[in-house]
């Protein structure tokens, strides 16, 4: 199942999010993750969480389904 990162800032008031699995796929992280213990990632001001968000989280989740 997809996994979303949320991060949540207080003085904003607003919410951002990450699909963790395409943001790791589009880096090349499953060769780094050998040599690492941390990652670092960056959360696009553009993703912030709202109702089309979770709209398109439902959409991660139906194409992952229609691939098992």
């Amino acid at each position: 199942m997809p996994v979303i990162l949320v991060a949540y800032d207080a003085s904003e008031d607003k919410a951002y999010w990450l699909y963790v699995q395409e943001y790791l796929r589009q880096h090349r992280w499953a060769r780094r993750a050998r040599s690492t213990t941390t990652v670092t990632i960056a959360i696009p001001a553009s993703n912030v969480l709202n109702e089309a968000a979770v709209r398109l989280f439902a959409q991660f989740r139906d194409e992952r389904l229609a691939r098992a």
